[in-house]
């Protein structure tokens, strides 16, 4: 179900590739940016990944209500320094230009059989200052009704 929810967020994504941000690595978050390997990895930026961070539910009748949350990552990377790397500069596309793109392409994006891609909130990552590199971080939600029938068949 995950893997789905992901899949179809990436979908969404990928024409980002063809756009003026030119995003080069779309894929699913594998820890990338996390404490222990942030801007470690070799990464082709810009790069947005994506992955199913939580999920809430309540039962209702004969359905669980659910509530999905989808962090995407937008990164971008500028030797020029972090601040390049968030604005962009001469010849570069910064975060902030990713994370815009990613918002049009999402925000109330409907997924058929599922719901509305919904945007909670937007922040700054981190920055490594060695590696020029600026991640910004959006939250978005998915509400959706699971039959509770159908999830046990």
């Amino acid at each position: 179900m995950y893997a789905d929810f992901e899949d179809a967020i990436l979908a969404a994504l990928e024409p980002l590739k063809g756009t003026t941000v030119g995003v080069k690595t779309l894929k699913t978050y594998g820890g990338e940016f996390s404490a222990d390997s942030f801007g470690q990895f070799p990464i082709n930026y810009p790069a947005v990944f994506v992955c199913v961070s939580a999920m809430n539910s309540e039962t209702a009748n004969t359905e669980d209500r659910r509530e999905l949350t989808l962090d995407v990552y937008a990164a971008a990377t500028d030797l020029r320094g972090e601040k390049s790397a968030r604005r962009g500069a001469l010849g570069s596309v910064g975060a902030y230009a990713v994370i815009e793109a990613v918002r049009s392409a999402l925000n109330r994006l409907i997924i058929p059989g599922a719901g509305r891609v919904q945007l909670r909130r937007e922040y700054l990552m981190g920055y490594s200052k060695a590696a020029g590199l600026c991640v910004i971080q959006a939250e978005y939600s998915l509400k959706y009704n699971q039959s509770i029938a159908a999830e046990r068949s």
